[in-house]
């Protein structure tokens, strides 16, 4: 599991899941991670996963960050997606 992940803890919300991150967390790379995961370009978020979306948002500061995945997905598979991914810092 990744550094990101264990950082994180995640609410399921009626359009999708919030994923809070407290810590040693930067608001720069979360965004830089995001753009990657937008792109189709880490290996944790392939075209399938990123179909089921209709949008990511961030919000917070360094410290405080969270994300909202927006579209028909699960607090299970965001759990299963962190887990994987290692775009955080990358």
């Amino acid at each position: 599991m990744s550094n990101f992940a264990e950082m994180a803890s995640l609410e399921q919300k009626e359009n999708g899941v919030d994923i809070n991150v407290t810590g040693e967390v930067e608001r720069q790379k979360v965004d830089a991670m995001l753009e990657q995961c937008n792109a189709g370009a880490c290996s944790c978020c392939g075209p399938e996963f990123i179909e089921q979306l209709d949008g990511i948002g961030v919000e917070g500061q360094d410290g405080d960050v969270t994300i909202h995945v927006k579209g028909s997905v699960s607090k299970d598979v965001i759990a299963e997606k962190m887990s994987m991914c290692d775009c955080y810092g990358n």
